[in-house]
């Protein structure tokens, strides 16, 4: 349960990161 349970945090903190550095990348795209 706990060993899934961090799996899924990964998972989140990862599409987080990702989705933050693709916001990042447009904005120099605009500049």
């Amino acid at each position: 349960f706990l060993i899934v349970d961090l799996c899924c945090w990964k998972g989140f903190e990862f599409v987080y990161n990702y989705l933050y550095l693709a916001n990042l990348r447009e904005n120099w795209e605009e500049v």
